[in-house]
């Protein structure tokens, strides 16, 4: 006979991880902590190695640049994602799946791709004054980033609301006051969105590039990886940080106040989209205006040099004449060189996804169910995610510097 009490060391309840404790709030610490490790380090330096020291006229210059493309950015996101959000929720369309996932498919891709797109459009259109400068970073950064962003949040916003509430408001005033409704219920969610996207855009230098227009964040990478100046890049880093900081922290606190809310007790039969004839026409129709302009037309620029006379494209971008007698060898070197890459890129992926998985468990396990820290944790990671990826980079080599040298294979491997 055996019995029937197990070892107290056997005995494993999940209620350990809902009672209250101070080691909480201390591992939640500890994961910020190594998350903002290198953005720590590079602003404590730049703080006391050079608070004073200036960051160049150019780059003040570049604020105002940013600025405004992240105000313009964010504006159009606002009125483009928000309408198309709620009538994607509320109303039944052809190809609906489909077009949401053609208009959300930028998200995925890095911003400089559909700025080499829309560039490499233009010029084979005969129109580059037309997509360059500031107007070209505000479409690729808009359509590329803060109108899906925008669209999804007015989307799942509209999509929470129950049954008995689109029921209402159809019953009191038709599909006019059911729209206006749900318009007002996402507006919030929808203008925080928005407003995250334009933030982001500051610390993004790739459509500028592209496009030749000096941003924040182009003239960080100029004062490094062109001048060598880590001093000047770290002073303008933190700079930017400190802006971008300053217009994250609040709409952070914000968001989280409606992310971390847990559902009320109430009704919560789910609304069904409904097939409105008229409704439905002019849905598909701005669906595909802005799915041309977001990911077909951009993915055309992107394949037109190799539609026409790419490899002979390809052999006027080398010196040695045998190569440019035959151009198939340059595209064999193009895959050859993706080929050389491409295990380094999904490396640098993967880790990055398992050390975000490790981290996320470990959050969730310090969380649990108190919405408090629920909501620090949110709105500390909602900020980390708008800081400047320049500034754990820069971090990261400054670290790497003053390290001993056993250090080495975690800073410069």
């Amino acid at each position: 006979m055996t019995s029937a009490k197990a070892p107290g060391w056997v005995m494993i309840s999940s209620l350990a991880l809902e009672r209250p404790g101070r080691w909480r709030a201390g591992g939640i610490g500890l994961l910020l902590g190594l998350i903002a490790v290198p953005d720590v380090l590079l602003l404590w330096q730049a703080l006391g190695d050079g608070a004073a020291g200036a960051i160049g006229s150019s780059f003040v210059r570049s604020i105002g640049r940013s600025a405004c493309i992240a105000g313009s950015a964010g504006l159009l996101g606002l009125m483009c994602g928000l309408p198309l959000g709620v009538g994607a929720a509320l109303y039944r369309f052809p190809g609906r799946a489909l077009l949401l996932a053609l208009v959300t498919l930028p998200l995925l891709v890095p911003s400089f791709l559909w700025g080499i797109g829309w560039s490499s459009l233009a010029a084979a259109l005969g129109v580059p004054f037309l997509l360059s400068g500031l107007p070209a970073c505000v479409l690729v950064f808009a359509a590329g980033l803060v109108v899906p962003l925008a669209l999804l949040t007015a989307y799942a916003a509209t999509a929470s609301l129950t049954g008995s509430q689109v029921d209402a408001a159809r019953l009191a005033g038709g599909e006019r006051q059911v729209v206006w409704q749900a318009s007002r219920n996402a507006s919030a969610p929808a203008l925080l969105a928005a407003a995250l996207g334009g933030v982001l855009t500051l610390a993004d230098p790739g459509p500028g590039q592209i496009f030749g227009v000096q941003t924040a964040a182009s003239e960080i990478l100029t004062s490094f990886a062109a001048l060598y100046d880590f001093g000047l890049a770290g002073r303008q880093c933190a700079f930017l940080a400190g802006l971008v900081l300053v217009s994250a922290v609040p709409l952070a606190l914000l968001a989280t106040s409606r992310f971390a809310d847990d559902l009320l007790a109430k009704q919560t039969r789910q609304a069904v989209p409904v097939t409105h004839e008229r409704m439905a026409l002019l849905m598909v129709g701005a669906m595909a205006v802005l799915t041309v302009a977001a990911t077909i037309l951009p993915t055309l620029g992107l394949l037109l040099p190799m539609v026409t006379g790419g490899p002979e494209l390809l052999a006027r971008t080398t010196r040695d004449p045998f190569q440019m007698n035959h151009p198939e060898l340059v595209l064999l070197g193009a895959v050859a060189e993706v080929g050389r890459t491409v295990a380094n890129s999904f490396l640098y992926a993967g880790g990055g996804a398992v050390v975000a998985m490790l981290l996320g468990i470990g959050a969730a396990v310090c969380v649990g169910r108190f919405p408090r820290l629920r909501a620090a944790w949110l709105a500390a990671t909602l900020t980390l995610f708008c800081v400047p990826p320049a500034l754990p980079a820069l971090g990261i080599v400054g670290l790497a510097t003053s390290a001993p040298a056993w250090a080495d294979a975690l800073l410069r491997s």
